[in-house]
């Protein structure tokens, strides 16, 4: 809570989607009194010997990604004109792996980005150092190589609150971040051997 300064009042439930598959999803809504109700979807991907949905601390992870939705999203596109360019340029060096795992366009690759990078800093606080190299291990897996390099960049946030208060007032230093992700992927696609 203290990490996105989530307002008082904030509700936060997770409801099992028992006829999802595996498949995990960010839902939230504004009510009209203004306040925020997180209410994720978890897929069900473990069962008991009766065949009973089982959630464990395994399932932490995928729990605050998709809470995390709730407060990354908003960022992403409030600073999606300035992050665009940069992400173009990203999303056509990752396009397959990122197509292949059902992010079909550079600014769902932009919120699952600081959305993993999020995760990871949730892990440094909660499993230590070492969860945190975990996370990360898991989130390069998936496709993201730079989100050590964005987790570290979010030190930058947890360290000045007082300069940048909440995740948005943060938000401007992402362009620049994937613009150096940008050009760090075209150069390594420039130095990889031509077939």
């Amino acid at each position: 809570e203290g990490f996105f300064s989530v307002p008082a009042g904030t509700g936060f439930a997770a409801a099992p989607g028992l006829l999802q598959g595996g498949a995990n999803y960010g839902c939230s809504v504004r009510l009209p009194d203004g306040r925020l109700e997180l209410c994720p979807a978890l897929g069900v991907w473990e069962w008991d010997e009766r065949g009973l949905p089982v959630f464990g601390d395994g399932h932490v992870p995928v729990l605050v990604h998709e809470f995390t939705h709730a407060f990354a999203n908003p960022v992403i596109d409030a600073q999606w004109s300035e992050l665009e360019p940069a992400m173009t340029r990203v999303f056509a060096r990752v396009r397959a792996t990122m197509e292949a795992r059902a992010y079909p366009d550079p600014k769902i690759v932009a919120q699952e980005s600081l959305v993993r990078a999020c995760v990871v800093r949730f892990a440094a606080a909660t499993r230590g150092p070492d969860g945190a190299r975990e996370q990360e291990r898991e989130e390069v897996e998936q496709g993201f190589a730079w989100t050590p390099e964005l987790a570290r960049l979010l030190i930058q946030y947890e360290q000045a609150r007082e300069r940048y208060p909440t995740l948005d007032s943060f938000a401007p230093l992402l362009a620049e971040f994937f613009g150096g992700v940008a050009d760090q992927l075209e150069e390594q696609a420039e130095r990889a051997p031509k077939v």
